[in-house]
């Protein structure tokens, strides 16, 4: 096989795993990536306005609006009104979003992020610069770098996998 297809199958190799990751979340704990992501930054930073929000996901406004919307509707986060000002809406983390995150599967992208930290300085620079000579051969110098690895496509013939809690794939029982 040529070098270059080599590659191009790893590539597919991720962005399969990525996919089966983000199904198998759905299915275990009903959210999405973004929803999931989006819980786990309101624990890490607190209550935040869209806005806010939206910048440390790098989401539109109106993606995360619905995002909320959705998780509101599940009683996982709430719209909270400041005294001061009332047009001014903070979103917060409900007792039960806090629930459904510490049951939650680790993100993909904290998993690699660990990962990644065992390697080397050498390591981690060859890591980059490869990758930053396949993000200019496909021409994306310009693509968002959302912090949520999540494709949101629907994959056809996935293996019976699940995760666990450290975010490892492993064979369905």
């Amino acid at each position: 096989m040529k070098i270059e297809h080599e590659i191009i199958a790893s590539i597919r190799k991720i962005m399969r795993a990525v996919d089966i990751y983000s199904n198998r979340l759905k299915e275990q704990i009903g959210l999405n990536s973004s929803q999931l992501a989006c819980l786990d930054y309101l624990r890490q930073y607190g209550s935040k306005s869209i806005s806010e929000l939206g910048k440390l996901l790098n989401l539109s406004p109106s993606m995360l609006t619905n995002i909320i919307d959705q998780l509101e509707s599940r009683l996982l986060v709430k719209r909270v009104r400041s005294d001061k000002d009332r047009r001014k809406i903070k979103i917060e983390l409900t007792e039960m979003g806090l629930q459904i995150l510490s049951n939650s599967p680790m993100f993909l992208h904290k998993k690699l992020e660990n990962n990644l930290g065992n390697l080397s300085e050498e390591e981690q620079q060859q890591i980059l610069k490869s990758l930053d000579i396949l993000i200019r051969s496909i021409e994306a110098e310009e693509v968002d770098s959302s912090p949520i690895l999540a494709t949101g496509e629907k994959i056809v013939g996935e293996p019976d996998v699940t995760i666990n809690q450290e975010g490892e794939f492993k064979p369905k029982s």
